[in-house]
């Protein structure tokens, strides 16, 4: 059965909850428009009866293939990178690219690149057309990206998640995948996530560079090779802190480990240069007709839609498109395109009384049931936990429903008792 969600099919393989679903789903859908919210989604896919073969492949399925990476200074992530390359590809030229990328991010954010496992699954031709020739040019400082989608990833270093929190994204090939899985949901898209951009620009900080320091070095570069015409996003994943930023390196300066909303005061007020940078790349793209993304995975990232608003115009703010969460997230961040409308879903550790959420966080526009229009999502400025959704589940029994944002992103969410 094919289902009407977000403009693609779905199926699940857990008729266990298909019946406490079909009690409480309150969507419908109307032609070709998503009038339906996660419940329903769940209920139809239970009654396919058709599990989804899973094109995104696991760490276990590759043991075999002799690992070089690790030896050469990429550590564990260098490990996995290694054992997902693509069947039929040369590992020993994937690893001259990585090793040639490495070296060329110490001129560009003042440390070596060592984590490739965001990139798991990528083609060597991508890897050189979308990762190395962009670091190229922005080593050199030439232009690039005119007319073209570029991603700026953000990632932390290996010693900033001792908890391996993020593991189930950096052993997988979750971010090149059309096919992806959150435990028993299974998600299709039209384009992978890595796979919707013309160039990807990554940074990674180091124990010899701090998060604040490899950002300014990376931005103040970047602002000046992308052409006017780019098109711009950026994502990031890392341990949220405190609701006011997230960790890149190890916290021995909690400060500058972090990209956080102090960073984003104006530079004489303490604020860091890449803020500053972040706006004016921001600022191009809308005044090219652009609405740029910042998607955040990890704890409690809707903290950047504050930075956001603290840092642009007042007359530009409302076209940034900030993915986010406003609570603590867990396990796998499923993400990808379809039809150009980013789609990016996780599920939320318990928020009270051992109820949590599964979330789909996108900017298409679709019909909506149940929405509140929030400047934030979240949505109480006192404790900033958006504890009424759980509470209204609690007092009328509501299981799901979305959060509206002016840019047109939305978080959508169904409950779940963990």
């Amino acid at each position: 059965m094919k289902i009407g969600f977000n403009n693609y099919n779905y199926k699940f393989n857990n008729p266990n909850i298909s019946s406490q679903i079909k009690s409480k789903s309150n969507f419908a859908l109307k032609g070709n428009k998503k009038a339906l919210a996660l419940s329903m989604m769940l209920l139809a896919a239970a009654n396919s009866g058709f599990v989804m073969a899973q094109s995104k492949k696991s760490l276990e399925n590759n043991k075999n293939i002799v690992n070089k990476f690790e030896d050469n200074s990429l550590g564990k992530f260098g490990t996995y990178y290694s054992n997902l390359i693509p069947e039929g590809e040369d590992v020993n030229d994937h690893f001259e690219c990585l090793k040639e990328i490495k070296d060329l991010y110490k001129d560009i954010q003042g440390c070596e690149y060592k984590n490739p496992a965001v990139l798991n699954g990528i083609s060597l031709n991508d890897l050189k057309e979308k990762v190395l020739t962009p670091a190229q040019k922005l080593a050199n400082g030439e232009k690039f990206g005119a007319k073209q989608k570029t991603l700026v990833f953000l990632t932390f270093n290996e010693n900033a998640d001792s908890t391996n929190a993020f593991r189930p994204n950096v052993v997988s090939t979750g971010f090149t995948s059309t096919e992806d899985n959150i435990s028993n949901y299974n998600f299709k898209f039209d384009d992978s996530f890595l796979g919707h951009y013309d160039n990807i620009i990554v940074m990674q900080p180091n124990n010899d560079v701090s998060a604040d320091d490899a950002l300014d070095n990376l931005f103040s570069k970047l602002e000046n090779s992308l052409d006017k015409n780019s098109k711009v996003d950026i994502a990031f994943i890392g341990h949220g802190v405190n609701k006011q930023g997230v960790r890149f390196s190890p916290t021995k300066n909690t400060e500058k480990s972090t990209m956080d909303l102090s960073d984003f005061k104006q530079v004489e007020n303490g604020g860091n240069a890449f803020a500053q940078s972040m706006k004016n790349i921001f600022v191009n793209c809308i005044d090219n007709g652009y609405c740029p993304r910042v998607i955040g995975m990890g704890c409690t990232t809707d903290f950047m839609q504050k930075a956001v608003d603290d840092v642009m115009p007042e007359d530009y703010s409302q076209f940034v498109k900030v993915f986010g969460t406003p609570y603590a997230t867990t396990a796998n961040y499923v993400i990808g395109y379809n039809k150009n409308v980013l789609e990016m879903f996780v599920k939320t550790d318990s928020i009270k009384n051992n109820i949590g959420l599964i979330l789909d966080i996108d900017d298409g526009k679709y019909q909506k049931t149940n929405d509140v229009k929030v400047e934030s999502f979240e949505i109480n400025p006192q404790t900033k936990d958006n504890m009424q959704i759980i509470d209204n589940y609690i007092e009328d029994g509501t299981t799901s429903g979305s959060l509206s944002k002016k840019s047109g992103v939305t978080m959508f969410y169904n409950i779940r008792k963990n």
